[in-house]
């Protein structure tokens, strides 16, 4: 009974766990792991939120360090309560004890600043340190003293505020930068078990939903990397908005026909948008407000679209009706898993192989016209030759390759005859005069059978119609040696010859393998050979300006398709160009992502920078936002505006 009970406990645990994985998240504030509003990042030092649809980070947060708050002046130190924490204001104290001398207490007193009810004199028996009078306990209260409590309300009001205002700034920032650091460290530790992704949520959809309940949760989902900057340690979030996608686990959780028809035409107008080179933006209101206006009218008939950038959190009542707003959020969520496919759209291997029928065996080869010695398959003794009827039997049977020293002199004519015999094509008269080898046999075996004469004479002509075959003459080789004699080469040569050859392949393997460069030093060799050639190669007098930098902007006048044949008449080029840094990044292989701003009618660019030396490495961490850089390079092609450039190198100027 208690093995059944276990068992029950088990399932119902599994069940539990089964049950909360599968729960839909209907407000993005539920998923476990950091989240973000617009207002969290909005107007904070220390993070950076785009502006423009061309940039290509979306957020960037500083490193900062926390600050200690201002000291206040040593007078009115004593009167306030004060602490590190720039949510907690300073608290006056309103009295303070200190103990004064008696005569000092006594002048309080006369002043009227102090109560005698306030002082607390030593008994006149207790004697001081050195023989002095002791000191008398004195209470201090704020309200006889204005002047220090105006000092008290200047200083919080002031120095403590100003600090206060900045430090929450800070803050925020240092919580932000925690919370996403954290983040990509859980997402390396479960790449493999359960990933997760950060994730930029446009457009919240807030509803009272009558049988799901509260509901805010983004409508549009665009992936984020982070990268993390060497030198400053400051982190970058760009969008991969190639990936763009409806909240598709919102849109399912929904009951009724127009979320899921939402769902499907969106999805696809939302591909074809990004396979035309559209780029959906939270910083561009046309690329992201058609599809917000539908979800409101597709959802619900109630449904309304209300660009006030509202969401759950600010404290109102959540709509009894559908309302989309065109606020964004920032949050970390299960990774949605997409089909893998290669660029030609084929199948992966494993599917390959599954549509595939399974292999028909090879036929069975054709019993040929004498089937071969066993003693020759296994590579045991060699084949007999049997005497002839009628013939003196040798004392000896003579092996068909053995090798003797007592090999006759006239047996050599007899071989060389042979052989010449064997290298000429076989003719008529010699076909029917002497049948082939392999043929004697079966006929033998026919008369012997008893089998008909029209049989044995079929049997031969397809014997002699049959391609001619070679057969190995049987002759006697010479060896030198004591073993020729002793005849112990009969069963040794062979493997003792296998055995030798394969010795010398794997040496001659072995030496081949160990001279020759890994994959690694390899790719690093073409590598540096590209960067050899593209520094070598004499740059185009294309240049990042003008005609250029009219074709790839934002307000350009040309259309899709002529863009698109400009991209391709300057896809190769080696240029050599001098453009203002907006942000640079170390990737993992070492190389560097240099983004270039349109700037002063120059087109921007994401350039592939490679540094060789140290000094090109200092050079490049050293630049900041608003440098020029001159790189040289080849272009990939444009992608969201921007010039792809490639293989490149920092020059000096």
């Amino acid at each position: 009974m208690k093995a059944f009970e276990r068992i029950k406990s088990f399932a119902e645990y599994v069940g539990d766990v089964t049950r909360l994985r599968a729960r839909r998240i209907l407000r993005a504030s539920d998923y476990e792991g950091p989240f973000f509003q617009e207002s969290d990042l909005r107007d904070c030092a220390g993070i950076s939120v785009a502006s423009t649809r061309w940039d290509s980070v979306w957020l960037a947060v500083d490193k900062l360090k926390s600050t200690e708050p201002p000291a206040p002046p040593a007078d009115i130190a004593g009167w306030m309560k004060t602490g590190d924490d720039p949510d907690i204001e300073p608290s006056k104290l309103g009295y303070i004890t200190v103990n004064l001398p008696p005569e000092d207490a006594e002048l309080f007193v006369a002043s009227g600043r102090v109560a005698a009810d306030d002082v607390k004199s030593p008994p006149e028996d207790e004697a001081g340190e050195d023989g002095e009078k002791p000191s008398a306990q004195v209470i201090l209260r704020l309200s006889a003293f204005p002047e220090l409590g105006a000092k008290v309300d200047d200083f919080i009001e002031g120095p403590w505020r100003d600090w206060a205002g900045q430090e929450q700034q800070h803050r925020r920032a240092i919580s932000v930068y925690g919370q996403i650091v954290g983040f990509a460290d859980a997402a390396r530790a479960g790449a493999e078990a359960e990933p997760i992704e950060l994730v930029w949520g446009l457009g919240g959809l807030r509803w009272d939903h009558p049988k799901l309940g509260p509901i805010d949760h983004p409508v549009i989902e665009v992936p984020l990397d982070v990268d993390k900057e060497k030198m400053s340690e400051r982190l970058a979030l760009r969008p991969r908005w190639q990936e763009a996608r409806l909240a598709e686990s919102l849109f399912d959780a929904l009951p009724g026909e127009g979320p899921a028809k939402f769902l499907e035409s969106e999805s696809n107008r939302i591909a074809e948008l990004i396979e035309s080179g559209e780029k959906i933006t939270p910083f561009r209101r046309e690329s992201f407000e058609s599809i917000l206006r539908r979800c409101a009218e597709q959802i619900d008939i109630q449904g309304l679209y209300r660009p006030d950038g509202s969401s759950l959190s600010d404290g109102r009542q959540v709509p009894p009706e559908p309302v989309v707003s065109d606020g964004w959020e920032v949050y970390a969520r299960p990774a949605v898993e997409r089909p893998v496919e290669d660029s030609a759209g084929a199948k992966p291997a494993a599917a390959v192989a599954a549509t595939q029928s399974p292999a028909e065996p090879d036929p069975a080869p054709e019993p040929s016209a004498e089937p071969p010695a066993k003693d020759e398959e296994l590579g045991g003794e060699p084949e007999t030759v049997a005497a002839e009827p009628g013939a003196e039997s040798e004392p000896e049977e003579k092996p068909v390759y053995e090798a003797s020293l007592d090999a006759a002199p006239n047996k050599e004519p007899e071989a060389e005859a042979a052989l010449e015999a064997e290298d000429k094509p076989p003719t008529e008269e010699t076909a029917e005069e002497e049948p082939a080898p392999d043929a004697e046999p079966k006929l033998e075996a026919s008369k012997t059978n008893g089998k008909d004469e029209d049989a044995s004479r079929e049997e031969k002509r397809k014997e002699e119609e049959a391609p001619p075959t070679r057969s190995l003459p049987q002759i006697s080789l010479s060896l030198a040696g004591p073993a020729a004699k002793s005849g112990l080469n009969k069963i040794a040569w062979r493997p003792t010859a296998i055995a030798a050859l394969l010795v010398a392949a794997a040496g001659v393997g072995y030496y081949i393998y160990s001279t020759m460069p890994s994959k690694e030093e390899r790719a690093e060799q073409r590598q540096q050979d590209t960067l050899a050639a593209v520094q070598e190669s004499q740059p185009s007098s294309l240049s990042p300006r003008g005609e250029l930098a009219d074709y790839f902007n934002l307000t350009s006048r040309h259309t899709a398709d002529q863009r698109a044949d400009k991209e391709e008449a300057i896809k190769g080029e080696i240029v050599e160009w001098d453009l203002p840094v907006q942000s640079w990044s170390k990737q993992e292989d070492g190389t560097y992502r240099v983004q270039t701003s349109a700037f002063m009618d120059t087109v921007g660019t994401t350039v592939t920078l490679h540094a060789r030396n140290d000094a090109e490495r200092e050079y490049v961490e050293s630049l900041d936002t608003g440098d020029w850089i001159r790189i040289k390079g080849k272009i990939q092609g444009v992608a969201s505006y921007d010039v792809e450039i490639i293989d490149a190198i920092p020059i000096s100027n």
